[in-house]
């Protein structure tokens, strides 16, 4: 509510009626609230503008016997803030007040019904009215609230579209929020009767165009509420829809699809739905032209997924004839409809094929292909299989899918194709039972039976020369890869990798598939582990001694193919240890050794390996957990585990158990690596080290704890001298402690605390070792293992901790700040509210200084702990005691002695911290001033307005210091006030801030300058540019103020208005270009940092900020002066985003034709001709295609390039071509520029010696005023001053001796006024010498240049 009224205020002065009169009353009524001493809250507002409606309604019907409802009336007004407030008013005010407000507003419909935006808000009150209704209050209730509805329902079919839609959007919002504990709103029985009649009086009228119209609007609006539609009426309405496709209107009946399709998709009213009957109406209406093909389709593909879910029998039954009718719709031109006849064909390939089809099938297949056949019979073997396979649904699907895979006609369809496939090959993850499977134990899938072929003639297309849809074919490979398992893809039958050369050096076999190494790292999951040690092993070590071979006969780049493929080998691992089903079969103990000498060995392989490892335990620790609680038949669920997965509840958990008996071995494997290798690589070590320890015995784990103590004692009394390849042992026992540390038991944990808090830890001269121990202590905290467990006391542990945190203070090492401060954002919310308090002030220094930390981490944490310790002081029932706060004597207690404690709150921190404003040293004030902001951003709710408002009146008195460290971080806190506080808290402080600001206007160090122009901007926005001009004149009467505070604000002004045209005119163009057919272009995101404090107080906007959507637009940079460059590179850039535009508009849509290679010749009737279609029509660039763009000579036909090119084309004297080019590299180099970093924080430029040197020297050329967009005269004087630039620094040319005397226009020698003779002698001397100071030119004795 506050953000809607805030935009009406600033109307007040508007021209236009309908914008001043809604401001003059609001603050009319605001000014009143202020008297009486009310609070603005929304049932203020409420009460007032219901009451000066019903003065002003009672008032113009006894004047005039009518109501005003012209521009600027009252009751549009009234209504208008009415309608903003009355939906944050709370429910029980609307309850008790809702015959007041329907005698109010329910009898003003008839009359304002000629005004659309009074009729809008009177709907908005009504509507927000029955949402806060109960159901005695909607059922007892007076006639005149049905009327009402009533009345808005009659709304939903106006020819206003915006009183219409807003009428739509009412009743949907009532239907959608029946009061609890119903379902179904009282009123939705209106509501469908009001529609089904609607929809039967147009399909009783056909011809009639609004009857049409009326019918498309109502489906419209019924699909927002189909989820709350009365059963009752069910039928009705799916009666009524479909008779709306017999009046042959094609809008109308793409929404009666449309609506059909909403209806079907809906969980609550699908199953009621007849599908069966449904389906045969749609089957008779099919279309004839593809514009009502995809509506149409899609409202077959739910019709069949309801039919299939509610009897899938008969939908079984029927499918071949639906899927032939939609098949049909993959021939047309239409990427539309063949996009909608995928979607629906594959829907009904996953949902609407029962088991008993497939293996119907599979039968089918079975015996056309028993018996062995002659080789020369095979064509006819093929055509009997097919002929075999058709008798079943399943079959005619396949085959239906292969000759469309060969077939011409289908060639623009082949990523429909191949996207059916994909969905079909999934549904046939269906076990068949067969001899071999039975005999080898290894799960067939009905997919290795029916689409193999399929699958090898999809691995052609995808080596295929110029075959365009390699992405879909990988999709098709790898569902492959996922259902049939990898060892039937990778068979010799179908897909071999063919990667390794034969014996004598011969090339592998034809062709290599080496591709499908990625395609098997990504899709293979759920197979046997045992197929990798028996097939790629061997493979990877073929591989190895290709490599060592290469590598020994100096062929690197072999050697690195072969490493690559070693990688890509054991990139499959991961997949093959996601839910194995042979995991104690295959994980023995010569590939374990292997495991273990790799991870050791090949560095490159070691990620792959890891990751192979935690997938191995994690996936089986979930399978044997699931099913375990709610479940009464745990069994059953077990047996569908294993159907689904091939792993049951009982393997999985014998699976635990085998790998519970090798982590000893894995544990010892994994830490021996994890000490290997350096710091920034054991992220993924010590993941793997955690997964394992979780399985790991107790007591194992307690002889872990004390090898990795013993060995940390003994480096910390021994220090190692440092190795640059591997960080020393203490800092990798810590690290280790850290992963051990959820799993220890009770005792260890007592002796860790112990020893953490020792000196020896967190004071010890090494930084690594003081950033771990915090870590550890931190840890130890968090978990709560030293009073949940060890059975130490909570408070004992807090103190103890509290303690050494002070008495460490002076010790801490460079770069364990951060984790220090950690452990306290740890330790403060355990802190006791009611006796434990008087420890923040504390702590409070060393979070206020580290908001000044060099770290960005450190300084993060910083401003955390800040908001941690104000969240805890906001508790209830906390109390600071005084007394016992460190360093503060204890005051003279009362009687009672309640004087020396203070309740806890967001008022009482802020003070705590407010007391570093007397600090010391600048450094101390600036770290509290800029705790102060984050405060006041966080708790700004919590905080009185009266401290708010002192804090500002404090901060403003910084602004005038001479220390830039302290201004800068006044600057912050201002900006943040300007943007986050409420208008009436600063207005006050308007004139001290405005004052404070421009001494600092002009001062372009530390960046100031930027920032109080952009303070000033967003001041400009919240409070209008009159009275900041007002202010700046207050601050110049002042004694030391600024006298050219006026003319800086006017500046800025002028700027931003600027930026509201340019932006202006390129909306225009946008929707220009709109109204032309071309799509519009989405505005970047701006970038942020995730932090909305971060975003408000370094966020740098300045004028290419649109933060405030039509008030800005990216210009040019606010920077220093802004010089005419930076102006023209924003007309510029629109210009080049207006280019860019018309160039997308004129874009040629693209047509599909036959690519065909200039070298072979084009054979239609091979099996991969249909896939060689081009569905872009853009040509290549043919050689000399742009030549025509020369002048050239009529004889010898060579091109001519001279001055005259340039002389025919003026724009390309014209300075400004580059403009925009000058403002990046500005940006990217000058002082005043800028980057951002990855989290969307402004870095800006260091004022670096070469910066200024290039600064001042374009100073030099384009001068220190600024330059107006679009101003013809000053790009001619910056072309002009570029060129005599150039000129001067252009070296002085030689000349022959005499030259100077030679005639321009006729032979001989002419005699000049001011020179010399030309038969003067002169003296060689002169001649041979250099250029002298005069400046006269160096002569050529020789005469030659």
């Amino acid at each position: 509510m506050d953000e809607a009224l805030d935009k009406i205020r600033p109307h007040v002065k508007s021209a236009l009626l309908n914008q001043s009169a809604p401001a003059k009353l609001l603050v009319a009524v605001e000014s009143t609230l202020q008297e009486q001493g009310q609070e603005p809250t929304p049932v203020a507002y409420y009460a007032s503008f219901l009451a000066t409606l019903q003065e002003t309604v009672k008032r113009e019907e006894s004047s005039s016997n009518e109501i005003n409802i012209d521009e600027g009336a009252m009751v549009p007004s009234l209504l208008y803030l009415l309608s903003l407030v009355v939906p944050h008013v709370p429910h029980p005010v609307l309850r008790s007040n809702s015959s007041t407000i329907l005698d109010t507003v329910a009898p003003l419909f008839p009359l304002i019904a000629t005004s659309a935006p009074a009729v809008r808000s009177a709907i908005g009150i009504v509507a927000s009215l029955i949402v806060s209704l109960d159901n005695h209050h909607l059922t007892s209730s007076s006639p005149i609230l049905r009327q009402s509805y009533a009345t808005i329902l009659d709304l939903t079919i106006d020819p206003r579209p915006k009183v219409r839609k807003r009428a739509q959007e009412a009743i949907t919002e009532i239907i959608n929020s029946p009061p609890p504990p119903l379902q179904i709103h009282p009123y939705a029985k209106q509501t469908a009767d009001f529609v089904i009649g609607i929809l039967g009086a147009v399909a009783g009228s056909p011809g009639q165009q609004q009857g049409t119209e009326m019918g498309i609007w109502t489906c419209a609006f019924v699909k927002d509420i189909v989820d709350s539609w009365p059963p009752s009426h069910l039928d009705q309405l799916v009666e009524a829809t479909l008779s709306l496709p017999t009046l042959s209107s094609p809008y109308l009946t793409s929404q009666a699809y449309a609506l059909l399709s909403a209806l079907l998709r809906s969980p609550s009213l699908s199953d009621s739905i007849p599908a069966q009957s449904v389906l045969n109406t749609l089957i008779s209406y099919a279309p004839s032209h593809h514009t009502l093909a995809p509506s149409w389709l899609d409202a077959i593909e739910n019709t069949m997924v309801a039919f299939a879910r509610t009897d899938s029998g008969s939908c079984s039954s029927r499918l071949s004839a639906v899927w032939e009718a939609t098949w049909a719709w993959l021939e047309n031109e239409d990427v539309g409809c063949r996009k909608a006849a995928e979607s629906a064909l594959c829907a009904m390939v996953r949902y609407c094929i029962a088991d008993s089809d497939i293996l119907s099938a599979v039968e089918a297949a079975a015996s056309s292909s028993a018996g062995n056949v002659d080789p020369s019979k095979k064509a006819k073997k093929a055509s009997h299989a097919n002929a075999a396979l058709k008798t079943s649904t399943v079959g005619a699907i396949i085959v239906k899918l292969d000759e469309s895979l060969h077939a011409v006609a289908y060639a623009k369809a082949t990523p429909s194709l191949l996207s059916i496939l994909v969905a079909l090959i999934s549904r046939l993850r269906l076990p068949v039972p067969t001899a071999a499977a039975s005999a080898s134990s290894k799960r067939v899938t009905a997919a290795e039976a029916l689409v193999v072929h399929l699958i090898i003639y999809v691995g052609g297309l995808k080596i295929a020369k110029g075959f365009e849809y390699r992405e879909q074919a990988d999709e098709v490979l790898g569902t492959a890869i996922r259902v049939l398992g990898p060892r039937a893809v990778l068979s010799d039958g179908v897909l071999p990798l063919n990667i390794i050369p034969g014996s004598e050096g011969k090339p592998p076999p034809q062709p290599g598939r080496a591709f499908l190494l990625p395609l098997l790292a990504q899709y293979t999951t759920n197979t046997e582990l045992g197929f990798f040690t028996e097939y790629f092993v061997p493979l990877s070590e073929k591989l190895f001694e290709l490599k060592i071979k290469a590598e020994e006969a100096g062929r690197v780049n072999e050697a690195k193919v072969w490493e690559v493929l070693i990688a890509q080998v054991w990139g499959c691992f991961k997949g093959f240890c996601e839910a194995c089903t042979d995991l104690k079969e295959a994980f023995t103990t010569p590939f374990a050794r292997l495991i273990t000498n790799l991870l050791y060995t090949q560095p490159s392989l070691r990620t792959s390996i890891l990751q192979g490892l935690r997938t191995l335990l994690v996936v089986n620790l979930t399978l044997s957990q699931s099913l375990t609680s709610g479940m009464d038949d745990d069994s059953e669920l077990s047996q569908m585990q294993e159907q689904a997965f091939g792993v049951s509840k009982e393997q999985a958990q014998e699976n635990v158990t085998f790998l519970k008996s090798v982590s000893g071995n894995m544990i010892s494997v994994l830490f021996n690596v994890f000490s290997s290798v350096a710091s920034e690589e054991r992220g993924l070590v010590g993941e793997v080290v955690k997964v394992w320890m979780g399985v790991l015995p107790p007591n194992e784990v307690k002889n872990v704890y004390n090898k990795i103590t013993h060995m940390l004692n003994d480096a910390l009394a021994k220090p190692s001298p440092p190795n640059p390849n591997t960080p020393p042992v203490s800092h990798t026992m810590l690290d280790l402690l850290l992963i051990l540390l959820p799993h220890l038991p009770h005792q260890p944990t007592a002796q860790l605390f112990e020893q953490a808090v020792s000196d020896k830890w967190i004071a010890s001269n090494d930084a690594g070792v003081q950033k771990r121990s915090w870590r550890v202590l931190g840890r130890l905290l968090e978990a709560g293992l030293l009073w949940k467990e060890s059975g130490m006391k909570k408070e004992d542990v807090i103190e103890r901790v509290v303690k050494r945190v002070s008495e460490t203070g002076e010790k801490v090492a460079q770069g364990a700040q951060k984790d220090r401060i950690d452990l306290l954002a740890i330790l403060v919310p355990l802190l006791s509210p009611s006796s434990q308090l008087h420890h923040i002030p504390a702590l409070l220094p060393e979070a206020v200084l580290g908001t000044k930390e060099v770290s960005e981490k450190a300084r993060n944490s910083a401003f955390d702990l800040l908001v941690v310790m104000g969240q805890k002081m906001c508790e209830t029932g906390g109390v600071v005691k005084r007394g016992l706060v460190e360093g503060i004597a204890a005051m003279e207690l009362d009687g009672d002695g309640s004087s020396n404690e203070v309740a806890a709150s967001a008022e009482e921190f802020v003070t705590m911290v407010a007391a570093g404003l007397v600090g010391s040293t600048p450094h101390m004030i600036s770290a509290t001033i800029t705790a102060l902001s984050r405060l006041l951003f966080e708790f700004k709710d919590s905080l009185p307005a009266s401290t708010q408002s002192e804090l500002v009146t404090t901060v403003v008195v910084f602004l005038s210091s001479n220390n830039r460290e302290i201004v800068k971080s006044a600057i912050g806190f201002v900006k943040l006030a300007v943007i986050t506080l409420p208008v009436s808290l600063v207005q006050p402080h308007l004139t001290e801030l405005v004052a404070g600001l421009l001494k600092w206007a002009h001062d372009h160090k530390n960046h100031f300058k930027t920032k109080v122009v952009h303070i000033f901007e967003r001041m400009g926005r919240r409070f209008g540019w009159d009275e900041i001009m007002q202010c700046a004149d207050d601050a110049a009467e002042q004694e030391d103020g600024v006298e050219d505070g006026r003319k800086v604000l006017e500046g800025v002004k002028k700027r931003k208005e600027r930026a509201k045209k340019a932006k202006a005119k390129a909306s225009a163009a946008r929707e220009e270009e709109d109204e032309d057919g071309s799509d519009d272009e989405q505005a970047a995101p701006r970038a942020t940092t995730g932090d909305a404090f971060q975003d408000v107080l370094y966020g740098s906007d300045s004028d290419h900020d649109d933060s405030d959507g039509d008030e800005d637009t990216p210009v040019a940079s606010s920077s220093k002066n802004v010089k005419g460059r930076r102006s023209i590179a924003g007309s510029s850039r629109v210009g080049q985003q207006q280019q860019q535009q018309q160039a997308s508009k004129n874009a040629k849509r693209s047509e599909t034709r036959i690519r065909a290679d200039d070298d072979d010749p084009m054979d239609l009737l091979h099996a991969g001709a249909s896939h060689a279609v081009a569905s872009d029509g853009k040509r290549r660039r043919q050689p000399g295609q742009d030549a025509a763009h020369f002048k050239t000579e009529n004889d010898s036909g060579r091109i001519i390039i001279d001055d005259d090119t340039f002389k025919s084309n003026p724009k390309s004297l014209d300075p400004s071509d580059d403009v925009a080019g000058q403002a990046y590299r500005e940006q990217m180099t000058s002082i005043d520029g800028f980057t951002r970093t990855p989290n969307g924080e402004v870095k800006f430029h260091k004022n670096t010696k070469k910066r200024r040197a290039e600064e001042a020297a374009a100073e030099a050329l384009y001068g220190e005023g600024d330059v107006e967009m679009g101003d013809g005269d000053t790009i001619a004087s910056l072309a002009a001053a570029a060129a005599q630039a150039k000129a001067k620094k252009k070296k002085t040319e030689r000349v022959a001796l005499g030259g100077e005397f030679k005639a321009k226009g006729a032979g001989g020698d002419v005699k000049r006024k001011g020179q010399q003779d030309p038969y003067a002698y002169l003296p060689l001397s002169s001649v041979g010498k250099k250029k002298g100071p005069g400046g006269h030119v160096k002569y050529n004795i020789t005469g030659k240049r």
